[in-house]
This record gives C-alpha cells, structure tokens and sequence, in this order.
C-alpha cells in the first residue's frame, strides 16, 4: 500500500476488491473495465461518487474528501481509488 486514508474497517474489503479485479482483468489488461468495476464496488460500499484510475507506472496529484483515498500497488499494476 503506497498511501491511503481510508476507515481502517473496510481497507481489508478494498484490498479484497482490487485483488480479484486485478487477477480477473489481468490477462486481457482491459484497465478501463477493472476501474468500472472497482467504482461499482466504491460506490455501494462507501457512497458515491468515486473515481479509480489504474495502470502501471503512474504518478498523481488529486484534491479528494478526506478518509476517502487509497493508493496501492498489486503486482506491477497501480491503482489510486478516491471520492471528490
């Protein structure tokens, strides 16, 4: 995990989340279609609207709601979830 602010009672779900995601979207690396699904699962599980970009070898600088940010690598690919 690079950076996250995120109510430590549900970064074990995320991370749960981006891990099948990722594993599920790996072979084909359709991202956009990993980020639509990791928003769908933000969304009922803290509220919308949140963003989710992803991809490998990123960098960022965003303005999000505080505790709801979460940066972390799984494997080689990056993901930055965050709810402005």
């Amino acid at each position: 995990m690079k950076s996250c602010d995120l109510d430590p009672e549900i970064v074990s779900d995320v991370q749960d989340a981006v891990a099948m995601v990722v594993d599920k979207c790996q072979a084909s690396q359709n991202w956009e279609e990993a980020c639509k699904q990791l928003k769908i699962v933000m969304d009922k599980k803290c509220g919308a609207p949140w963003q989710v970009a992803m991809g490998e070898g990123f960098g960022f600088d965003v303005t999000h709601t505080r505790s709801n940010m979460i940066y972390i690598y799984y494997g080689k690919v990056g993901v930055l979830m965050y709810k402005i």
